[in-house]
């Protein structure tokens, strides 16, 4: 399921945790050490000069689940995920382009598993999440206006102790058409861009 920048910041909902499971995951969780970090633990996407698309991708897996308190037991795993664009001006850049970065995350065992993703901002505001329940993946659309760093943190709700997943992040860079060439003036020489 895809959620964008602009999701909703309702609480989210489990169905299929009783209290009994959650008390148990949290007491394993508290007893175990921390999660292995993400592998690699950061990765860089420098947009292309035109238009296309670059990708990078990391993985990991866990010990345990920390429900609620996935952070606070170690149950997470982060990535310094860069977004570089070419040239000293980005503004001049955007100009002519529009871009956006989908972070995709799945995990072995399917929905019977679930796992939760995070993204923040170089300051730490979070700026998209995806958190659903009962699915296979989750999965985040950021637009891009310039250079940024972002972390991509990827929570262990509840799955299987050893769980493994893969994620990835794509950058998207459209490009404008180039305005058409204007008609030659009486005199034939006017043009409104270089090249016509």
């Amino acid at each position: 399921m895809t959620s964008t920048a602009m999701a909703s910041t309702a609480p989210r909902t489990r169905t299929a945790v009783r209290g009994g499971a959650l008390v148990a995951a949290a007491s394993i969780a508290l007893a175990a050490s921390p999660a292995v970090a993400s592998t690699p633990d950061s990765s860089t996407l420098v947009a292309p000069k035109k238009s296309g698309q670059v990708v990078s991708a990391w993985d990991g897996a866990f010990d345990y689940p920390g429900l609620d308190v996935a952070p606070l037991v170690g149950a997470t795993d982060e990535h310094t995920l860069t977004i570089e664009v070419p040239g000293k001006k980005p503004e001049k850049y955007f100009k002519t382009r529009a871009a956006t970065v989908h972070v995709d995350l799945t995990w072995e065992g399917g929905s019977t598993n679930d796992m939760d993703l995070y993204v923040y901002d170089a300051e730490g505001n979070e700026v998209a999440s995806s958190a659903q329940g009962g699915t296979e993946n989750e999965s985040v659309t950021i637009p891009v206006t310039g250079p940024a760093v972002y972390t991509v943190e990827v929570a262990n709700w509840l799955s299987a102790p050893g769980t493994a997943y893969s994620a990835s992040a794509t950058l998207t860079v459209t490009q404008d058409a180039p305005a058409p060439c204007k008609k030659k003036g009486k005199k034939g020489k006017k043009k409104n861009k270089k090249g016509c």
